[in-house]
């Protein structure tokens, strides 16, 4: 898929959304998965390659998609980026790493982070100066060993790995996005978050 293997994260229980799957929720009455599976599609047609559910994924099994299982498990989005650098580190691709709750994210962004920066280690906005971590490009050989030292000192921080690739001097390269492009990276966190009109059917 573009030379890249491309990871949905949808693990989480949705607790703060009252149980409902996040990419349930629908926007300009589409579900937000579907959206972005549809973005990720058109972002790297025509070239084939690999596209997955990332954490627990049963409210997804009509989607069609391959899943992979947080490696390891409860430990947060830390393990399901472990497993997706495994996934990309076996198949010999870079990975892309995005959250399922983008409802704004367009094609025009994936194609970015599939392209932009090809040498970085790890390729990503910032808002507020913190790194979007399920918004970004990584390579698995360097990032993967960043991920293990930093589940062996007990962090779970997704933005302990980019300190550590500083620390490594491996830092990442910021994907610099315009005013348009920060909206569009805007997720669903909250409750009131939501438009009316978003609630699953």
């Amino acid at each position: 898929m573009g030379g890249c293997a491309v990871g949905i994260f949808v693990g989480g229980q949705g607790q703060r959304m009252g149980g409902v799957a996040k990419g349930r929720l629908r926007h300009e009455g589409r579900p937000l998965i579907e959206r972005l599976v549809s973005a990720v599609r058109e972002a790297t047609s025509p070239e084939p390659g690999h596209l997955y559910l990332v954490g627990a994924a049963t409210a997804y099994a009509d989607v069609g998609l391959p899943s992979l299982d947080d490696a390891p498990a409860g430990k947060g989005p830390i393990g399901g980026l472990r497993a997706l650098l495994e996934a990309a580190h076996g198949a010999g691709v870079d990975a892309i790493a995005l959250a399922v709750d983008l409802p704004y994210l367009r094609a025009d962004l994936v194609r970015r982070l599939l392209h932009e920066a090809p040498g970085a280690v790890a390729l990503a906005p910032r808002q507020a100066g913190r790194w979007q971590p399920l918004v970004a490009r990584y390579r698995p050989a360097r990032v993967l060993p960043v991920v293990d030292a930093a589940l062996g000192v007990g962090s779970t921080s997704l933005q302990a790995i980019f300190e550590g690739l500083r620390v490594a001097g491996q830092p990442a390269v910021e994907l610099v996005l315009s005013a348009d492009e920060l909206r569009s990276i805007d997720d669903w966190d909250l409750p009131s978050d939501l438009p009316p009109d978003a609630a699953p059917r």
